[in-house]
């Protein structure tokens, strides 16, 4: 999609359309209530992996996907 650093954006290899990748120095508590408080609960609308660097969000749809990254990025 875009950006090859670690930023919001998924490196264009991924087969997975709505995917945003969170760096470790953004605050993750605030980006998971922020997306339970308007996306809903994982499981429902996204799913969160974490690792030991960042944080990958995967959405089922474009619109939350597009609201998250505006939000955070």
């Amino acid at each position: 999609m875009l950006n090859k650093s670690k930023s919001y954006w998924v490196p264009a290899d991924t087969k997975e359309k709505y995917v945003a990748v969170v760096p470790y120095k953004i605050n993750w508590s605030e980006a998971c209530v922020w997306l339970m408080e308007h996306v809903g609960l994982p499981g429902q609308q996204y799913y969160i992996h974490h690792g030991a660097t960042e944080m990958t969000v995967r959405f089922k749809k474009e619109q939350d996907y597009i609201w998250f990254v505006l939000r955070w990025a």
